[in-house]
């Protein structure tokens, strides 16, 4: 993409051919956005997510960005929080952090935002919970 032109890049760590973790790189305007992750238990300690992260950063840089932005910290830095141990990965990347106003939903439209924001998590959760529960009876738990 030149070079002002958003673009969204999939990376996938595969490990003999098999996905193990990914991540969605957004460039736009000079910026890198780190924003969307995602990891399995499968070979993690081979690190997978820190490869990905890197590779990210490589791309960002032959993109002609001068910012990779990590995106995310806890709101106290206390490692109880759920996201402790994201910000430590993201610190231990040479990462600091930056407060700024934050992401923000536009809905201009209520009943498409409702259905995007409350009906379809609850749906989900409802499938997740399903699932998990036919994956025990099929494993016999």
């Amino acid at each position: 993409m030149g070079q002002g032109q958003p673009s969204i890049i999939p990376l996938i760590a595969e490990v003999n051919n098999e996905p193990v973790a990914g991540l969605f790189l957004f460039e736009f305007a000079g910026r890198a956005y780190y924003v969307y992750g995602m990891s399995r238990d499968l070979h993690r300690e081979k690190m997978p997510t820190y490869l990905l992260q890197w590779e990210a950063m490589k791309h960002a840089r032959a993109a002609g960005c001068t910012l990779y932005d990590l995106w995310g910290a806890p709101e106290k830095f206390d490692e109880t929080d759920s996201l402790w141990g994201v910000y430590r990965v993201k610190e231990c990347l040479g990462g600091t952090v930056q407060r700024t106003l934050g992401a923000w939903d536009y809905a201009p439209n209520r009943f498409w935002y409702r259905l995007y924001s409350e009906i379809i998590p609850r749906v989900l959760d409802v499938m997740r919970f399903r699932g998990r529960s036919q994956t025990r009876q099929s494993l016999g738990n």
